[in-house]
């Protein structure tokens, strides 16, 4: 969050969760106290906040310089108040590919999804805002894909990247594959950290992202309008296919709603 400091526009952080710092937070710094799943923590942290644009960043990232100046005077400039304006992604200090940026990547119109959203409040809230079956991750996707149902336009900012940063042994593991056995010797099998990815994303909120928008066609056919891509038997559709389980204030802080996880 360093980087950070350099903007010249104003900016407040909210952080949800049960670790409290340890340190005195800047001013513009507000933890919120909760252990409930890490979805409800963004919803929560969300409903709290007082600008009129939010967005969400993960913790275990960094932001290019200059940042939240950069994306704002973008989504100025190019954004409606129903758009959504994203960055570009890095890991192991090299740009993504463009498909991999996509639902399903190197597939013929499968939509280029947000990184890093910035959007309006009340457009969040209007959607409905996340959706409480997510545990973990993958709830930003759905509500990208909400939002181009609704009409709103997608635009990129090219000159604002995150990138996401890993433990040292996750990242020599994940990085140079071939030599993953002689990497776990060197440091005496120790396993790779557990990340939400790989304990929800995966075989969790991955599905639960596919249930809404994802339908076997079995022969069925569809007109081309009414969906963004085709994947063997299946098609991407342009309307969810149930509708949204939203958050409610009730107790929200102290017990976490729809599917838990480990949390309470």
């Amino acid at each position: 969050m360093e980087n950070l400091s350099q903007s010249k526009i104003e900016f407040e952080v909210i952080i949800a969760g049960n670790v409290k710092p340890d340190f005195k937070l800047p001013s513009n710094f507000h933890f919120i106290y909760t252990n409930v799943k890490p979805a409800q923590c963004v919803e929560i942290g969300v409903r709290k906040a007082k600008s009129d644009l939010i967005m969400i960043l993960a913790d275990d990232i960094k932001c290019s310089d200059n940042f939240l100046d950069t994306m704002y005077e973008t989504y100025m400039i190019n954004c409606a108040k129903t758009d959504v304006i994203s960055c570009l992604f890095m890991k192991f200090g090299k740009l993504w590919p463009s498909e991999m940026y996509k639902f399903w990547p190197g597939v013929y119109g499968s939509p280029v999804l947000a990184m890093g959203m910035m959007m309006n409040k009340e457009v969040w809230a209007k959607l409905g805002g996340l959706d409480k079956r997510f545990i973990a991750i993958y709830w930003d996707l759905d509500i990208f894909l909400r939002l181009l149902e609704s009409g709103g336009q997608h635009h990129i900012c090219k000159s604002a990247i995150v990138e996401e940063v890993f433990p040292f042994y996750d990242r020599m593991f994940l990085q140079y594959p071939s030599y993953s056995k002689l990497i776990k010797r060197l440091f005496f099998n120790k396993n790779l950290h557990l990340s939400l990815w790989r304990v929800y994303g995966k075989n969790i909120d991955r599905p639960t992202l596919e249930n809404l928008w994802i339908k076997d066609i079995d022969g069925e056919k569809y007109k081309t309008d009414k969906y963004y891509a085709k994947k063997n038997n299946s098609i991407h559709l342009k309307e969810r296919l149930d509708k949204i389980h939203s958050f409610t204030n009730e107790n929200i802080l102290q017990f976490s709603q729809g599917p838990k996880g480990k949390w309470d």
